[in-house]
């Protein structure tokens, strides 16, 4: 609290203002038992960082380390923490997230910048990230043998997960999942299928191993 209260006097935020807003976001963060502790768990040195940053200004920004979502307790993101940082984005305030969770990247913020060894390697918003690194991913569940899902010319690579239990990736260049759907035998067994482009951290985990080039 002492932290929080210094940073927001240098922003010549009074100082019962100052503890009032910083006691409402460390409770909204899950972080009021920590108020009077010293800053030496991580955690709670991120949560006073999204604490003090929002307590600077009414709406203007909000810096947000990746754990100050986590729970204490439970060491999972909140549903209250995102919705909080959610709903001042939507108020018009400027949150900037630093995390290496992608699943929270994803879930959180409108706009992504990826940094890997201290330069950037990708931006945009998720779905164009997605669409401009990510090959269809085909999940299918069938008693057929893969080669005649092969013999479409239109799977870069698979993997066979246990019996029957399959995951095609589709080549890059556009191959749509309707060109896919179209080119499948007639006679191939169905069990259960999912076509999904992959996940931010697959994309990110790829262009760092040099598998993706990028734009």
């Amino acid at each position: 609290m002492t932290v929080l209260l210094f940073l927001a006097g240098l922003k010549n935020v009074p100082k019962a203002e100052a503890k009032k807003r910083a006691l409402n976001w460390l409770r909204k963060f899950d972080l009021e038992d920590y108020a009077d502790k010293k800053n030496r768990d991580p955690f709670e040195g991120h949560g006073a960082k999204s604490s003090v940053y929002r307590g600077r200004t009414p709406r203007t920004a909000l810096y947000c380390a990746g754990r100050a979502l986590y729970r204490f307790r439970s060491g999972q993101p909140g549903p209250i923490q995102k919705k909080e940082v959610r709903a001042l984005a939507d108020a018009g305030a400027t949150v900037l997230l630093s995390s290496h969770q992608m699943n929270m990247v994803e879930e959180v913020c409108d706009d992504i910048f990826l940094i890997h060894r201290g330069r950037e390697v990708v931006k945009g918003d998720l779905q164009s990230i997605r669409e401009r690194y990510g090959n269809f991913k085909v999940n299918l569940l069938s008693s057929t043998a893969p080669t005649a899902i092969l013999a479409t010319g239109l799977v870069e690579n698979y993997e066979q997960f246990n019996e029957g239990r399959y995951n095609f990736t589709l080549k890059e260049g556009g191959v749509r999942p309707t060109d896919f759907l179209q080119q499948l035998p007639a006679t191939l067994e169905i069990r259960e299928m999912s076509i999904s482009r992959p996940s931010l951290h697959d994309i990110f985990v790829k262009i760092a191993q040099g598998g993706a080039e990028v734009a």
